[in-house]
């Protein structure tokens, strides 16, 4: 059935209703590249009218220097009878500039005739822009990585490098081309890989966020390196889990620091179990002396034991003072405080402590047992030889400082002494102050008896080296 020349204009009119309301500009060339047609989209878009257009070589209304792409476009043409997204830059008639991709077909006749090219233009200068800012984007976020001294790279879902910092390749000593779209594996050695892997998806599977996640690495010398790593997952738009994003602080001297506290405290530790041990020993052979030398007074059991029982305690006084100071010295003051609150728990007589001044000084390590039980026994000799009975009469304490020490002065109200006595030879000494003079220091220390209207008086000086000021360099 043949189609009448009614049917032929109608189709006619209907093909170029499509041409012109199409919305993507449509033009038309011959063989030399000048204009025979073009759409009502292609004045609106270009701001040019089909009078200014049409006859004209379309290189007129490209932007300088489209010459070359122009030229090549036309070869395409010719050699396989169209061309695929080709971008073209036109200049607008108010003389801006847009970008388009052409994609055009040649049209031939039923002997195979060159006719016309027939182009459809898309314009894609805004998706220009927007990729020209991406890239910009993407350049200032690769640029502000590249300052971070930290190790920094991004992942697919498989676990393959889409992205790292120069800190990263620094460490591993490769190019971006050398990692970039490989794996763990195929950088690493097998057992950190699998140990990297095992973290990795659980980000990408689970959406978990590690944070101070402590890693060792060999670097590429075999040197062990230690990070702090922080590992995120990368979500898009609809919320699922594209990638990762890992973040490497590396903390080898802070782990190397940790590694020599925690020897020099197990060493510290050793030596001072070692100390203790052998300070308790020590105490413990002083307390079997103690004991010997009661055992030979010929004093009743009950007496002796008491007297036992209130040595053992000023020793237990400093023990406890030094560990308070952590092995530390200790303060004149203090110990006379401890040993006068031990007394005070069984004392039969009243005891008022006098103090002309706050003393800083302190005492010599290894002179602090023996001033203790000094100390106590001058203490309980007062009390104990106090008349007249116990309570009527308080036993007064005095303790200051002199110009190059302290004092301790220590009266109870008692008959005279025995004229006899003499410190200074053991032979008409009493059990306890034989005790002192065996215990008092030969060097910074110094004791003396008295007796003065009704009372006796002892008084000890306490110096250098038995004692020094913390108020010396």
């Amino acid at each position: 059935m043949s189609t009448t020349p009614e049917e032929i204009k109608t189709s006619e009119e209907h093909f170029r209703r499509l041409y012109e309301e199409t919305p993507l500009p449509y033009q038309s060339l011959d063989e030399k590249g000048r204009i025979l047609s073009i759409n009502r989209a292609w004045e609106e878009t270009l701001g040019y009218t089909r009078e200014e257009v049409l006859g004209q070589f379309i290189g007129e209304f490209h932007a300088p220097g489209q010459e070359v792409k122009l030229s090549k476009a036309f070869a395409e043409f010719l050699a396989c009878g169209l061309v695929d997204r080709v971008e073209i830059l036109f200049q607008c008639k108010d003389g801006t500039e847009k970008l388009f991709s052409i994609n055009g077909r040649i049209a031939h006749d039923g002997q195979g005739r060159f006719l016309r090219t027939h182009c459809i233009l898309t314009d894609i200068t805004d998706i220009q822009k927007t990729e020209m800012e991406l890239l910009q984007k993407n350049a200032e976020l690769h640029s502000l990585l590249d300052t971070i001294p930290a190790p920094v790279y991004v992942m697919d879902r498989q676990l393959r490098y889409q992205s790292v910092n120069q800190a990263f390749l620094a460490f591993m000593e490769i190019s971006a081309e050398q990692i970039i779209g490989k794996t763990d594996a195929d950088i690493f050695p097998p057992n950190t890989a699998k140990e990297f892997e095992s973290n990795d998806y659980k980000v990408i599977n689970d959406g978990r966020i590690f944070t101070d996640l402590e890693q060792a690495v060999s670097d590429p010398a075999g040197t062990i390196r230690w990070f702090s790593t922080t590992k995120t997952p990368v979500f898009d738009t609809n919320g699922a889990v594209t990638g990762l994003v890992g973040v490497s602080f590396e903390i080898t001297e802070h782990k190397q620091a940790q590694e020599r506290r925690l020897d020099e405290e197990k060493t510290h530790r050793e030596t001072l179990v070692r100390e203790v041990h052998h300070r308790i020993k020590n105490h413990l052979q002083g307390v079997i002396g103690l004991l010997h030398n009661l055992s030979q007074s010929g004093l009743p059991a009950e007496e002796a034991l008491n007297k036992a029982i209130f040595q053992i305690r000023s020793i237990a006084t400093v023990y406890g003072l030094q560990c308070d100071t952590g092995g530390g010295r200790i303060k004149i003051s203090e110990l006379l405080l401890a040993s006068l609150n031990v007394y005070r728990n069984t004392r039969p007589a009243h005891i008022v402590l006098e103090v002309d001044e706050v003393c800083s000084m302190e005492l010599n390590r290894e002179e602090s047992i023996p001033v203790a039980l000094v100390i106590n026994e001058l203490i309980t000799n007062a009390v104990k030889h106090a008349s007249p009975p116990p309570g009527k009469q308080p036993v007064v304490i005095q303790f200051g400082t002199t110009d190059t020490g302290v004092r301790l002065r220590i009266r109870n109200h008692s008959k005279h002494l025995p004229e006899s006595l003499d410190l200074d030879t053991a032979a008409t000494l009493g059990t306890g102050l034989k005790i002192v003079r065996t215990l008092l220091p030969t060097k910074g220390a110094k004791l003396s008896l008295e007796s003065k209207s009704g009372y006796v008086v002892a008084e000890l000086l306490l110096e250098p080296p038995v004692i020094w000021s913390t108020k010396e360099p």
